[in-house]
């Protein structure tokens, strides 16, 4: 039996306006949801949502037009170095998880061009496993997210950190271990704290 599986990145704006204008305003993201099309909920593995550089010409690529991302051609984290809902940061959409809500206190800025983390362009990738190419080839999917924000600044902006290379997962918990250790070294070479 042959298995497919494929990366589909699509880049989207996330500019909201105010009603009837084209004044695009400034907030915070408070919740993710995944949206998931039911007749696709048993090939769609899980979600990654990255933030984006939005003058990658490859980022441009894949706005608003689904391309195959995991491919020598396109490396996502040279194109979308932030993850937001992210599989190494606890973060990430996967069959029996639900919305990514923040705190009360803490949103993800987002239309604020002077912000170090700025969410307004925004990468989905979605994870496809097809265990039947040959009997179901084609699909179509019309899964997305819910963008829950508010223009009432919160007390903190959300931020994240990545430590070490998210690609080397360096073996798992033996069965019956209350703990693993690893050593990481990690070289600085470049950390910014926005104040």
């Amino acid at each position: 039996m042959s298995k497919e599986t494929k990366y589909i990145c699509t880049g989207f704006a996330f500019n909201p306006t105010i009603p009837n204008s084209n004044t695009i305003i400034m907030g915070q993201i408070v919740q993710i949801t995944p949206l998931i099309d039911p007749s696709m909920a048993m090939y769609v593995h899980h979600y990654i949502v990255y933030a984006c550089d939005s003058k990658s010409p490859k980022y441009q690529q894949m706005l608003n037009k689904p391309t195959e991302c995991s491919t020598s051609n396109f490396f996502i984290l040279d194109i979308c170095p932030l993850g937001v809902y992210y599989p190494h940061a606890d973060q990430i959409w996967a069959p029996g998880t639900g919305a990514l809500t923040f705190p009360a206190n803490i949103g993800l800025p987002f239309s604020n061009a002077s912000d170090t983390f700025d969410t307004s362009s925004l990468v989905i990738e979605v994870h496809y496993n097809n265990d039947e190419p040959n009997i179901t080839p084609n699909l179509t999917d019309i899964s997305g997210l819910s963008i829950t924000y508010t223009t009432t600044e919160h007390e903190h902006d959300a931020g994240l950190i990545s430590i070490g290379n998210p690609f080397v997962f360096g073996g798992f918990m033996p069965f019956g271990s209350s703990k693993v250790e690893k050593q990481v070294h990690c070289r600085v070479i470049q950390f910014h704290v926005a104040m």
